[in-house]
């Protein structure tokens, strides 16, 4: 039996899977997309961050 990561590049590689991987860089390059995007992105990159105290990204209670 394949190991896990054999299984999913195997399935990476598929014709299927590259046709959705076509789908979704379309879908990506479209602007109203794009912008939408960038909040999703700066939204992450900010996420967590304490506006005092130097503590740095939350750790979800760690």
């Amino acid at each position: 039996m394949a190991n896990l990561a054999q299984r999913v590049s195997d399935m990476l590689h598929s014709p299927k899977a590259q046709e959705m991987i076509q789908k979704v860089k379309a879908q990506a390059n479209k602007p109203e997309n794009k912008a939408k995007i960038q909040q999703i992105t700066q939204k992450w990159k900010h996420r967590g961050y304490s506006s005092g105290g130097g503590r740095g990204p939350s750790r979800g209670g760690y």
